[in-house]
């Protein structure tokens, strides 16, 4: 075969590919943000996917982030403004060296809080009344799912390292950062959990052969094989039968 045409057909099973790919992608994408109540934005078939909206008060936006070769989806939920500089992130390796080195952080008064998370305010005497108990809380329960992700006076912000294509995840993901957000919306009270009748929803979708995720997550469960109730044969009946009686020749009854 000649080299151009093999060429050819490589360049163009590629680009069926990408727009297979593509298509696959902005169905996740729409159909999360029609669970989170949120419009899906794309300006065209090249673009990133982008999901903004308000969700309760809050305002939500996932979108896609390049840097050099790698890519990353961004989860940014805002609220309004603590009226303090506040950042709260989870320890890391090189947090604790500077903490070593002798940075200073914010201390909270709680110590296995003040152990594990790091905590940057320009008005310390003020993180009593910010970062409550209940607010601690949240925000053990959040940094320990979502590690990378950061809180600060008006928003939270966390980077998954990747481009995400299951509309679960997606939705997963915004609801535990929306729930954080409206903690701190409300300063410090719980918000009431949704019911999950009140979510539509996700719709299953076909696989995509060129990515490496497995659809059964997506797919609804059948529901059990119900066997058939056993349906008892009518009882056997004979109806009477005549027969010929040799001895008196006339034909005789027989049930």
């Amino acid at each position: 075969m000649d080299l151009s045409l093999i060429v050819v057909l490589a360049i163009g099973v590629g680009i069926v590919s990408s727009l297979f790919s593509s298509s696959q992608l902005a169905g996740s994408w729409k159909a999360a943000a029609r669970v989170l109540g949120v419009a899906y934005q794309k300006k065209n078939s090249l673009a990133p996917p982008r999901i903004e909206g308000s969700v309760d008060g809050l305002h939500l936006t996932i979108d896609v982030r390049s840097s050099g070769n790698s890519k990353a989806t961004r989860y940014r939920v805002q609220y309004p403004s603590l009226d303090v500089d506040l950042q709260v992130t989870r320890k890391t390796g090189i947090s604790r060296v500077s903490e070593f080195l002798g940075a200073q952080d914010a201390e909270t008064g709680d110590g296995a809080f003040d152990e594990e998370f790091t905590v940057k305010t320009s008005d310390p005497d003020r993180l009593e009344t910010v970062l409550t108990p209940t607010v601690r809380e949240a925000v053990r329960e959040l940094l320990v799912a979502l590690p990378a992700a950061k809180i600060t006076e008006d928003h939270i912000v966390f980077d998954r390292r990747t481009v995400e294509r299951k509309p679960d995840r997606i939705v997963q993901t915004a609801q535990r950062l929306l729930a954080m957000g409206m903690v701190l919306a409300q300063g410090g009270q719980t918000p009431p959990r949704r019911s999950d009748s009140s979510h539509e929803a996700l719709p299953p979708l076909p696989p995509d052969p060129f990515q490496p995720w497995d659809a059964q997550e997506l797919l609804a469960e059948e529901p059990p094989a119900v066997e058939p109730p056993a349906v008892e044969p009518p009882a056997e009946t004979f109806s009477p039968e005549e027969i010929l009686d040799p001895e008196t020749g006339e034909f005789v009854t027989v049930s």
